[in-house]
């Protein structure tokens, strides 16, 4: 389903909910963290969201990511959510999410984790001393993350059907190939996912990165950034952005102040289950 106007705004509405929720928490345990691609880009050219984007997307360092999960497991904050690869059952991802528990969103009939309204927690780890990033790590990382994701999958009889009656073979094979020793090799890749991401000791980098589902090898930045930030306006709160924002951005995406044509101003997100209101359960 794609979400009308109305439940768009709401939406992005209830995303700042979680978003100010989260801050706090952080700021109460002394927990860096940092506006992410298009979070950054909204701060900085609208002030908030993207106007046709919903999502929040934070960095956190690795040390901090980490402690987070240990603080949540026993301080967690009645109504919200930790969603991590390690303890969530089902949760398709290797990187982090911090959800609103009283919701539901489905991303997909074979994704059955309760995704709720929610923003991105990005670890970013130690990618060196400024030398560029192995492509062959980059498309490591890449390859485990999205391997992960598959692997988290739950196919339906109906969902196999169907691609039967469609005549499309090669991705029923692949498919159902992945169902089978389902849990272990989830295990095992997240494991190797872990390992790649502490090939390079946090505390000895002099640049860090996040390899969470990335495919490109320049997006590293200095350490030194994340202890020079600043807190600036977004929508009706504020948020902590790097101050060396303009060369993130411009690493990034280039062009960063002007807006794509309007054929390309649409969100990337559809939903197969979706109730802001009220927690429901996969079916």
């Amino acid at each position: 389903m794609t979400l009308s106007p109305e439940q768009f705004e709401e939406r992005k509405a209830l995303t700042l909910k979680v978003l100010n929720v989260f801050m706090d928490y952080c700021r109460k345990h002394n927990l860096r963290f940092y506006a992410a691609y298009g979070t950054a880009l909204g701060t900085v050219r609208h002030h908030g969201f993207i106007p046709w984007d919903d999502d929040v997307d934070l960095y956190m360092p690795r040390p901090d990511y980490e402690k987070l999960k240990q603080l949540y497991a026993t301080d967690p904050i009645v109504g919200y959510d930790l969603l991590t690869p390690e303890q969530t059952p089902d949760y398709p991802l290797t990187f982090s999410k911090f959800s609103l528990h009283e919701a539901t969103l489905f991303e997909a009939p074979y994704i059955r984790c309760n995704m709720g309204i929610f923003i991105d927690l990005f670890p970013l780890d130690g990618s060196g001393n400024g030398e560029p990033v192995s492509a062959e790590k980059v498309r490591r990382g890449f390859k485990l993350s999205t391997l992960f994701t598959s692997l988290s999958a739950r196919m339906r009889v109906q969902d196999f059907w169907a691609l039967l009656k469609k005549g499309e073979l090669r991705q029923f094979a692949s498919l159902l190939l992945l169902q089978c020793n389902r849990d272990s090799r989830r295990k095992k890749t997240l494991e190797a996912m872990n390992a790649l991401t502490d090939e390079i000791p946090f505390d000895t980098a002099s640049h860090v990165m996040n390899f969470q589902y990335s495919w490109q090898t320049d997006k590293q930045v200095p350490k030194e950034w994340l202890d020079d930030w600043e807190e600036v306006p977004f929508e009706d709160s504020t948020i902590r952005v790097f101050k060396a924002v303009h060369q993130y951005l411009t690493k990034i995406y280039g062009d960063y102040m002007t807006p794509p044509p309007k054929d390309k101003q649409v969100t990337h997100h559809s939903y197969y289950k979706y109730n802001p209101h009220q927690r429901e359960e996969w079916s």
